[in-house]
């Protein structure tokens, strides 16, 4: 696979993964009072639920640029997941332990995939 198809794969799944992780951070502020400050606890949550799904595509971004094909599938498989388990909260039932699990694989093994990189 060539590296232009590689940052075009790269860019589309990185928006599909921030039009699926929007709704669930905006919903996450739907409870939050009129005037609370932004450093609260509600956005927080908020912010992580944006950044956290992309890791996957930094973590993609830093494997295409390095050219390490390895990682690429592994960003490949993990935002294979990451989109399941959006699409699954946001479009069904999903349980929201199961997201929570989910979220934090993927997180877990982009962080540990951008430390391997790293080297």
């Amino acid at each position: 696979m060539n590296k232009t198809f590689q940052w075009i794969l790269t860019i589309a799944i990185g928006l599909v993964i921030i039009s699926l992780a929007w709704p669930i951070a905006s919903f996450s502020l739907f409870g939050t009072a009129e005037g609370t400050s932004i450093f609260s606890i509600d956005y927080a949550i908020a912010f992580l639920l944006i950044i956290i799904p992309l890791l996957v595509v930094v973590l993609l971004a830093v494997a295409t640029y390095r050219g390490v094909t390895q990682w690429v599938y592994v960003g490949y498989g993990l935002a294979t997941v990451e989109m399941l388990v959006l699409a699954g909260l946001i479009f069904s039932s999903l349980p929201f332990a199961i997201f929570v699990i989910g979220i934090l694989l993927v997180s877990g093994t982009s962080i540990y995939g951008l430390v391997q990189l790293r080297k």
